[in-house]
């Protein structure tokens, strides 16, 4: 009885916690890989499911993050925004505002910490397959609407192969799948499936100058948005 209790009070506990900081480890030299290097791309594709066996999909969408340098471009869904030269610019097509802030640095930091911390947050971490340098990770009992998540990680090239999420009826993501009438919200599984291009230096990489002009204390849109209107947003914002 006594070496039970001990297994239960000492060395489970313990065992879990390696397998986190396991986890962690792997995928922070993944994702802390593609932040480093000069030049990076990855396109991801969001597909959407509420049925358990992802027989027909809901929705998808696809998000691009191209790093040069010190510079990082999102574009996903209609949204878009550019970090550089201590200027975070997001982009409005819909109602054609650039949406203009001044920031100590770039947010390639921060959003790095991001994804860290996001996937810190789990109970279970159970590793469930390795080979020829692939790492299979199931993660549950998540927080903040987050139910589980399903990795598969590149070890060998510092990549994320796939990622499957399952978000919980009560996450602010769920709403647009909510049927007329509907008074609750089913979970939804979300499909990210990972493309590396290699061709981005023959890319046209957009820099800071191609979306706003700063001359002394005057910011204006460039060229190409002269149609839109800048809004300078204040840092506590």
């Amino acid at each position: 009885m006594r070496k039970i209790i001990f297994l239960l009070i000492v060395v489970l506990p313990f065992a879990a916690f390696a397998q986190k900081e396991l986890f962690m480890k792997e995928f922070n030299e993944v994702n802390n890989w593609f932040f480093v290097q000069q030049n990076s791309m990855v396109v991801q594709k969001y597909t959407y499911y509420k049925d358990s066996a992802m027989s027909n999909a809901d929705d998808s969408s696809f998000c691009t993050i191209v790093k040069n340098k010190n510079a990082i471009h999102y574009k996903v869904a209609g949204m878009e925004s550019f970090s550089d030269s201590g200027y975070m610019v997001k982009i409005s097509h819909a109602d054609k505002y650039l949406y203009v802030s001044k920031t100590g640095k770039t947010d390639t930091a921060q959003v790095r910490a991001l994804f860290n911390a996001g996937f810190a947050g789990y109970n279970t971490y159970s590793k469930k397959g390795s080979s020829d340098n692939t790492s299979s990770w199931e993660l549950t009992g998540g927080i903040n609407g987050v139910n589980s998540a399903r990795f598969v990680m590149d070890l060998h090239n510092h990549k994320i192969k796939y990622l499957e999420i399952v978000l919980a009826g009560n996450h602010p993501l769920i709403s647009p799948f909510r049927k007329p009438g509907q008074e609750s919200d089913q979970a939804v599984i979300i499909k990210v499936e990972y493309q590396y291009p290699t061709d981005i230096k023959k890319k046209n990489i957009e820099t800071l100058s191609d979306f706003i002009t700063i001359r002394e204390n005057n910011i204006s849109p460039s060229p190409k948005y002269k149609e839109y209107q800048i809004k300078l947003l204040t840092e506590n914002k």
